[in-house]
Formats: structure tokens, C-alpha cells, sequence
């Protein structure tokens, strides 16, 4: 039988990650959805003292999951929380486990250095990859304010606004919509009669997109961002906006794959 839709969360030691798992308890309990915690681990070849004890890795990943777990329970009492640890790739087990996941969650800090899972290059990996909406959730706390939807004009993408419109129409808040192109009004003008109830408010100039993002992050309840998934030469990867967002957003970004 195929697995129950979940929001997803990887989890680690970290203190972001605690955040974002406090995140996903809120999300999952917006949607009314379970809340699953994954925690993958795996030989590091380049540690100092590589995981030799597969059984003591297994009793410290489930601690970690019992820990997270209890402080979601009383955080959110009124979700369900399903646990996971997983032994292998990083990048390879949260692609797989986000394939049963509404959206996967994971904790990262300013500066595009996202924690523990996904520290590095593996958070590009991930986001290349998946075919689900992904959030990075900083470690700070809650914010308020409006959702943002960043449209890139090379890539504008009704999936994304989609996502953007439904985010603040369960919120009950506004929508800011940054974006350099004029063209993009067609698009926010369809989404808009589909939520009539979501003030929206518009702002962006022409090369600007990416700076005036990260301005309106400030307070964001959340940033949403499309990313186009394609294959290059020399594999997946994330765009120019994307990677500039994910560096310098101080709120929690939602990048939603499209074609």
C-alpha cells in the first residue's frame, strides 16, 4: 500500500534543525497532514573517525528522532509524528524520502550553509533533485508578515504561484509579489480570482529581482521561489535566483520544482 502524504522534515543534532521541525508541525497541522522526521546517516570518508559501529550510529539516530519527536509532541500535541532513520546517501535518501512528502522541510543558516543533512554542496544537490516542493527554515523566530513570491521572468511558472497563493490563503495573510517583468502581471491576474481573499501587493524592477527579494524577506511569513527542473552536462543544479535567495532570505524559502 503506498505510503500516507506527510510533510517531511530531515532532522539532525542542530539547532536549525530543531527549528524546522517546530516549522513542519505548524505546516503539517495547516494541511492536515502527519508529520514525518527523517534522520539519514552514513560513513563519512573524510571524518576523523569514520562510523564504524552501525549499531550504535542506529541507538544514537533514535534517540535523536525520540528527542525531536518529543519536543514536536509538545509543540504540536494535535499532530501525528511518524519517525524514520535511513543509512546512506544523504542526498539520495531525502530525494527518496520527499517522493511520499507533500514538501520536505530542512533546517538551514544564513549564508547558504544549510546544516548537518545537507551541509553544502548537498543542499544544491537536493534541491536539483527532488521533484517536491522543498523549505529551508532558518533558525529564528516565528515570522508574521506576508508570503513573498519571487517570479523569475525567464521562468515564470503557475505551479509556483500556485503554491504561493495557497501558503497565504491558510495563513491569512498577504501576498508581496516581487518580480522584474511586466509580463508576470497575466500570471498574478489568474491566481488572483482563484483567491480572491489574498491581498496581493506588487514590487520589482527590471535585474533587481533577486536584491528585493531578500529585502522582503525581512519579517516574511515565508519565500517562494520556482525552480525548472533540467538536466545540463554536468548534472542537476539549482538557478542563479535560487542559489542568490537561499544565501541571503532571512525567512523560510519554499522552492517549487517545475518544467
Amino acid at each position: 500500500m503506498p505510503r500516507t502524504v506527510t510533510v517531511t522534515v530531515g532532522v539532525d543534532a542542530t539547532r536549525e534543525s530543531m527549528v524546522a521541525a517546530e516549522w513542519g508541525a505548524d505546516e503539517a497541522a495547516t494541511r492536515g497532514r502527519p508529520l514525518r522526521l527523517v534522520h539519514v546517516w552514513s560513513p563519512d570518508a573524510d571524518a576523523v573517525t569514520p562510523v564504524t559501529d552501525r549499531g550504535g550510529e542506529r541507538h544514537a539516530a533514535e534517540r535523536l528522532l525520540h528527542a525531536v519527536a518529543g519536543h514536536v509532541h509538545r509543540h504540536r500535541p494535535e499532530v501525528h509524528v511518524e519517525t524514520d532513520q535511513l543509512h546512506g546517501s544523504p542526498v539520495q535518501g531525502l530525494c527518496d524520502v520527499s517522493e511520499d512528502a507533500e514538501l520536505l522541510v530542512l533546517g538551514s543558516r544564513r549564508l547558504g550553509s544549510l546544516t548537518g543533512l545537507v551541509g553544502g554542496s548537498l543542499s544544491q544537490a537536493v534541491l536539483a533533485r527532488v521533484r517536491r516542493p522543498v523549505v529551508l527554515v532558518r533558525a529564528h523566530g516565528p515570522a508574521t508578515g506576508d508570503v513573498v513570491l519571487g517570479i523569475d521572468p525567464d521562468r515564470p511558472s503557475d505551479e509556483v504561484a500556485a503554491f504561493a497563493f495557497a501558503s497565504a490563503d491558510r495563513y491569512g495573510c498577504g501576498l508581496r509579489v516581487v518580480a522584474g517583468d511586466p509580463s508576470s502581471e497575466h500570471l498574478v491576474a489568474r491566481w488572483t480570482r482563484q483567491y480572491p481573499g489574498v491581498a496581493v501587493t506588487r514590487t520589482g524592477g527590471q535585474g533587481r529581482v533577486a536584491r528585493e527579494l531578500a529585502e522582503a524577506s525581512q519579517g516574511a511569513r515565508l519565500v517562494v521561489l520556482g525552480h525548472r527542473r533540467r538536466r545540463v552536462p554536468w548534472g542537476a543544479r539549482v538557478g542563479p535566483l535560487v542559489h542568490t535567495v537561499m544565501h541571503d532570505a532571512a525567512a523560510p524559502v519554499a522552492v517549487v520544482p517545475h518544467r
